[in-house]
């Protein structure tokens, strides 16, 4: 009961700009997704960010019990849970992860944030916590989830839940010139905010399937921390509000 009112604020929003996709019907069965895994997975609840997750899942499901067990599967196999720890740990271990990527692919621009005191990459927050779900159009939304879903089983080296991060790093290093030329942080935001429903995304999968080649041993060492258990697993409670 206690976690309705919070559900019931986020899930339009959470829909964000796919609402004109989703009957009201489906918003109802968002509601009922979002209550149902606050019930299944006590520990974890509801957490914000949640609706978004369920929201795009639902997009291309007409049926609440199948997009039920879809998500749990997204949450517990790929990864998305370890999103949502109260301690954010998970989130942390991924942006370090992106952060060696970086390391490795562009030393010279990885300097350069450090010495502008971006190098915790904060800017990058919502596409790692969201898949770059908030960065899509919705058909572009779907589509790269589907090749994040089976991308381990088509790339040799890569583990289950970590190509998003090579898809970070690509794209970061993509954009290195107008990151070279960032004085702050803020301007890294800006930079990331701009790029919103504009990602180049096809030249990005291609730049990340050639880092997850090109790193090898190096790049598995540097997202290991991030390797999804595929036994299922979660904590509790990110945000996106970064």
């Amino acid at each position: 009961a206690e976690a309705e009112p919070i559900v019931d604020e986020d899930a339009a929003p959470g829909v964000g700009s796919y609402s004109h996709e989703l009957k009201a019907h489906r918003l109802d069965m968002l509601r009922g997704l979002l209550l149902t895994y606050g019930m299944y997975h006590f520990d974890l609840g509801y957490c914000q960010g949640m609706s978004d997750v369920a929201s795009l899942l639902l997009s291309v499901m007409d049926n609440e019990a199948d997009a039920f067990w879809c998500f749990v599967q997204v949450m517990d196999v790929h990864g998305f849970a370890d999103n949502f720890l109260s301690d954010e740990n998970g989130m942390a271990r991924q942006l370090a992860s992106v952060r060696d990527l970086l390391a490795l692919a562009d030393a010279e621009l990885m300097a350069h944030l450090e010495s502008i005191e971006a190098d915790n990459l904060f800017f990058l927050y919502r596409w790692v916590l969201l898949r770059f779900k908030r960065e899509l159009l919705l058909e572009e939304a779907t589509r790269l989830w589907e090749v994040l879903f089976c991308s381990h089983e088509s790339l040799e080296g890569l583990d289950v839940g970590t190509f998003h991060l090579y898809l970070a790093a690509a794209l970061v290093t993509i954009h290195r010139d107008a990151l070279l030329r960032a004085e702050s942080l803020d301007d890294c935001l800006r930079w990331a905010n701009s790029l919103k429903e504009c990602l180049p995304l096809a030249e990005g999968l291609r730049r990340a399937e050639s880092l997850v080649m090109e790193l090898g041993t190096k790049g598995r060492e540097a997202v290991a921390p991030c390797v999804a258990d595929v036994d299922g697993g979660g904590g509790g409670g990110g945000g996106v509000d970064h």
